[in-house]
């Protein structure tokens, strides 16, 4: 499909300003370590780096056209309706909500408008360009989160950690997207002077909660 449109944008000669792209934090594969990944490291080299890797390369033809062109590597996205945070929310509001695993893995998440401040950001600034991670500064581990979460909630965190075993036996290879995770950082989109609305986990939260009712 970028192919396509890179031909159509090159025979037409179509004043295209900028090509601005969704790439995910899965660049840097699913794996839990105390770096902190920033936009200069290399793509993993397990599925989800070179998925990323392959789509981001795929963007960088309309650079070739000398057309500004941003890749967006999106973190766990939190919004009032659907996405991660109504699958994470659930067991939270029954009473048994745990973290999974040993709990020590980082969720890099954002919140929804603050996503969508960051697309329009890409779009509007014409100096910025190349890959930018778009995470909330605030990075919390899937113990932290939980807590946070029933905090929020009122609800009470009453059953242990869920063993990893249990979630590869029941998501296979994918229970490595619930099981690692990484800190990632936000230092580049905010040196642009990006200003994030829910830098924190707990603020976010709770403007979300407060909109599902």
């Amino acid at each position: 499909m970028k192919l396509i449109i890179r031909l159509y944008v090159k025979e037409t000669r179509r004043p295209l300003k900028a090509f601005i792209s969704a790439s995910a934090i899965g660049y840097y594969g699913a794996i839990s370590t105390e770096q902190v990944f920033t936009e200069l490291e290399p793509a993993a080299h397990d599925f989800l780096g070179k998925t990323c890797k392959l789509w981001e390369d795929s963007v960088d033809q309309f650079s070739e056209l000398k057309i500004r062109t941003v890749k967006i590597r999106t973190g766990v996205v939190l919004a009032s309706k659907g996405g991660a945070l109504a699958k994470i929310i659930q067991p939270v509001k029954m009473g048994i909500g745990s973290a999974l695993g040993n709990g020590n893995q980082y969720i890099p998440w954002i919140h929804i408008q603050d996503l969508c401040n960051i697309y329009l950001k890409a779009i509007e600034d014409n100096t910025i360009s190349g890959a930018y991670n778009a995470v909330a500064p605030d990075n919390k581990t899937n113990k932290e989160f939980i807590s946070i979460l029933a905090r929020e909630l009122k609800k009470p965190l009453l059953f242990p950690n869920i063993p990893a075993f249990a979630l590869q036996l029941i998501f296979g290879q994918r229970s490595e997207m619930l099981l690692k995770g990484s800190r990632i950082s936000s230092l580049k989109i905010i040196e642009t002077g990006f200003r994030f609305n829910f830098p924190s986990l707990e603020n976010a939260i709770k403007d979300l909660i407060r909109k599902k009712k």
